[in-house]
């Protein structure tokens, strides 16, 4: 299976880096769209994950924006080429959009509660959202989209053990 996930900040990498590295060693065909900020780029080269960095981080949400176009056009030429089954990451839009595009499903592993501009653009396009256990959030998640996938989880590092659980069981769906 052929997966692309999306990163923005270092956190992300190690949230995926288990889940990636073990997908690797099953014989799945990897691909990371990085837009760098801070350490990203490093910590993706640290942990010689393959990836492609797209573009900076931008502090303004106007810089966001002004930027957003080039991240598309970047993640659907790559995305074009890779031909993922899936795309995963966080609610990113350029990921999101291009999704939808291309017919592909995206898994969202979202737990930021604040960031509603960026949900009404991005989680829409989710074919399933994997969230925190939350009961408020857990509610917004769901109203978004008909398949949220809550992990029962409030710790991160256990957490991405258990994404590649979450990730299998909507594969086995599909």
């Amino acid at each position: 299976m052929r997966i692309l996930f999306g990163v923005s900040h270092p956190k992300h990498v190690y949230i995926f880096k288990n889940v990636i590295k073990n997908l690797m060693e099953r014989n799945h065909e990897i691909k990371i769209i990085a837009v760098d900020k801070e350490i990203t780029a490093y910590l993706l080269k640290q942990f010689n994950l393959p990836h492609i960095i797209i573009g900076k981080n931008q502090p303004k949400l106007y810089k966001k924006l002004l930027v957003l176009p080039n991240w598309e056009y970047f993640t659907y030429k790559i995305s074009k080429e890779f031909k993922p089954d899936i795309i995963v990451g966080r609610a990113l839009p350029h990921l999101a959009h291009i999704s939808k595009i291309l017919n592909t499903p995206f898994i969202v592993f979202e737990d930021t509660e604040v960031a509603r501009a960026l949900h009404r653009i991005t989680l829409p396009f989710a074919d399933a959202i994997v969230t925190l256990a939350n009961d408020r959030f857990q509610r917004k998640m769901m109203s978004q989209t008909a398949r949220a996938l809550v992990v029962r989880e409030y710790d991160w590092r256990a957490l991405t053990h258990r994404l590649g659980a979450a990730l299998s069981d909507f594969l086995a769906q599909e």
